[in-house]
């Protein structure tokens, strides 16, 4: 009896596809980067992307249901709780308490982390947090920015 392996060869054939069924899966196993999913709150979706380059970081998106297609109404937040889209993360959305919820639940951080945030003055000063996060061994920083 002809080995697989044997089979293989002999017919040429250097790849297989295998379709598995997702419900025959365990749920860690599936690949959920660059996907919108449920984000387990009413109404909000989020996105876990994975780095492209050396220079980006494992982040997460989030945004209402009906908002995933525009890239304004979204935040972004990488695993080390800075900002990953500066241009167009909507600081209003990224206020909510329920989406920072969101976003330290899909990238693994401890409830005590500050996620980054701009929070608007009567002065038009904007005052940027950026969290402790003693694992990564960032210190605590507070910055004045000055909009022009």
């Amino acid at each position: 009896m002809q080995s697989f392996k044997d089979f293989l060869e002999e017919a040429d054939i250097n790849y297989l596809i295998v379709d598995i069924p997702e419900n025959l899966l365990d749920d860690s196993l599936l690949l959920l980067e660059g996907r919108w999913i449920d984000s387990g709150k009413k109404g909000y979706k989020m996105r876990i992307d994975k780095p492209t380059d050396h220079t980006q970081k494992l982040h997460v998106h989030i945004a209402k249901d009906k908002h995933i297609n525009i890239k304004t109404q979204q935040v972004a937040w990488n695993d080390d709780g800075t900002r990953h889209d500066k241009k167009t993360f909507n600081t209003k959305l990224g206020s909510s308490p329920k989406v920072q919820q969101i976003a330290k639940q899909a990238l693994n951080l401890d409830d005590n982390i500050i996620l980054e945030t701009y929070i608007p003055t009567k002065l038009g000063f904007i005052l940027e947090n950026i969290g402790i996060n003693q694992q990564l061994g960032r210190e605590p920083d507070c910055r004045l920015v000055v909009m022009l």
